[in-house]
């Protein structure tokens, strides 16, 4: 990410963000100039890996992601667990959720329709 976010500088081999929430804010202050997408697949993983990163999405969405051109992605297998560790009333990203979509395995004739 540091590579993709800075591609003229010269980024130090061992090279590594302290934490989540500086990451993010890395991504949110390039967002204030260009769009970003910025996509997390197995979130729920990564839940199990830092229990606080959920509260660190939070903090950066609210003082920097929001105002900024970034469409955040959050992806879980686990549904029931990320309803109850995310969007129940308590959960630090309570509130946030601009759409909910719960997506069906594609079948094997859609995805011949897609890719030909």
């Amino acid at each position: 990410m540091g590579r993709y976010l800075q591609p003229n500088e010269p980024l130090e081999r061992a090279f590594t963000y302290t934490d989540w929430k500086e990451a993010l804010q890395a991504l949110g202050r390039q967002s204030a100039e260009q769009r970003r997408i910025i996509v997390i697949d197995n979130f729920d993983h990564l839940l199990e890996a830092d229990r606080g990163v959920a509260s660190d999405v939070k903090v950066v969405w609210d003082l920097e992601l929001e105002q900024g051109q970034v469409f955040l992605i959050l992806i879980s297998s686990q549904l029931l667990r990320l309803r109850h560790e995310m969007l129940s009333y308590h959960a630090p990203l309570y509130g946030r959720l601009t759409a909910h979509l719960r997506l069906r395995p594609l079948s094997f004739g859609d995805l011949s329709r897609i890719v030909p």
